[in-house]
């Protein structure tokens, strides 16, 4: 299992700068490793947290990648890590304010964990 999470968190790292294009298989790859991080128990889903991170220097200059990253990570967090949970909550509240387009990031995340 170890394998697997770590090759659905790697394939963000170089996948290029948009690793979770709408319907991308990052987007996929990123639902189904939620299902598989909540689950965990916490200890375990603390140290795929600190691999999941290092995607952020990927993701840094688009927003729309750093929004669902958060996004994925408060799904992830929520009920297991509540201090992580709130970390992400708050850093996706203002991308999600000050957006050029009215995307919902959260809704285009949690539409891929339903479907995984």
């Amino acid at each position: 299992m170890h394998d697997e999470i770590m090759r659905l968190i790697r394939n963000r790292l170089y996948e290029g700068k948009h690793p979770f294009a709408r319907d991308s298989m990052g987007m996929t790859d990123f639902g189904d490793l939620t299902g598989i991080l909540r689950k965990l128990p916490r200890e375990k889903v603390e140290k795929y947290i600190a691999e999941i991170e290092k995607i952020f220097e990927v993701v840094k200059d688009c927003q729309a990648c750093t929004a669902k990253l958060c996004a994925y990570l408060v799904f992830i967090c929520e009920g297991i890590l509540e201090n992580k949970y709130q970390e992400y909550v708050v850093k996706l509240e203002p991308i999600q304010k000050n957006q050029r387009y009215n995307r919902d990031y959260k809704e285009e995340v949690r539409f891929h964990l339903k479907n995984s």
